[in-house]
């Protein structure tokens, strides 16, 4: 009887053994299988995210995004111009008329991180000086932000600076709202002698990628007017 029920017991541990070796095997199959799973949804995300170009024939302008910008779609962008539009309705200013910047493609690095082309037709005889013009929008963008972030402190610079042998006119804007918050607004228009209006938007409070935006633009090509 003891040697039975000794026998017994063994029995019972190897298959519990047995049990184990396979709850473990079956264990690391599923990890493996959820594993491979993960592993290819990265990789089709990865293959989704393709860079993007930007081009205009009249400018002769080409850029090229990384795939970390993604564009910002319809509904998302006409929500944020529909708020825009409600914030500078209450400034005792001139009337900032958002359809100003044309064609506007946006793209985002995330919601916090945002970039602008505009291209439109700008004609000096008929909107007057293109310098006048530009410094006006900069002025209202500062009286934006101070009029709605009183205590923020600010630090403004409109200068001119030559990307690519062309010259710009920029508009750079810091703005501290408190000791962890900063965000960055820098603008970068130019008047074509075709009378295209080209403006570089740049919206940022991660300096690395408003870094990204500044690489995105400087690398960017003009090729001359096909006549």
């Amino acid at each position: 009887n003891r040697e039975k029920s000794c026998s017994t017991k063994i029995r019972r541990y190897r298959a519990g053994v047995l049990k184990q070796k396979l709850f473990v095997m079956m264990f690391k199959k599923i990890n493996f299988i959820f594993f491979l799973f993960f592993t290819l949804l990265f990789i089709n995300a990865q293959d989704n995210r393709k860079k993007i170009i930007v081009t205009n024939d009249k400018i002769g302008f080409e850029m090229s995004l990384s795939e970390i910008f993604s564009p910002l779609n319809n509904d998302a962008l006409i929500q944020k111009i529909k708020k825009a539009e409600t914030i500078l309705k209450n400034l005792n200013e001139v009337e900032y008329d958002i359809n100003d910047l044309g064609n506007v493609e946006m793209f985002k690095i995330d919601d916090n991180n945002l970039f602008g082309i505009s291209i439109q037709e700008y004609d000096e005889k008929i909107n007057g000086d293109y310098v006048n013009a530009v410094n006006i929008k900069n002025e209202q963008v500062y009286n934006l932000f101070k009029q709605n972030f009183p205590k923020a402190v600010i630090e403004r610079q409109t200068l001119k600076e030559s990307i690519n042998g062309l010259e710009f006119l920029k508009y750079y804007q810091k703005v501290d709202l408190s000791i962890k918050k900063t965000i960055y607004n820098i603008n970068y228009n130019k008047l074509f002698d075709n009378n295209i209006e080209l403006i570089i938007l740049m919206s940022f409070d991660d300096k690395k990628k408003g870094e990204l935006m500044m690489n995105a633009f400087i690398n960017s090509r003009f090729k001359p007017e096909k006549k």
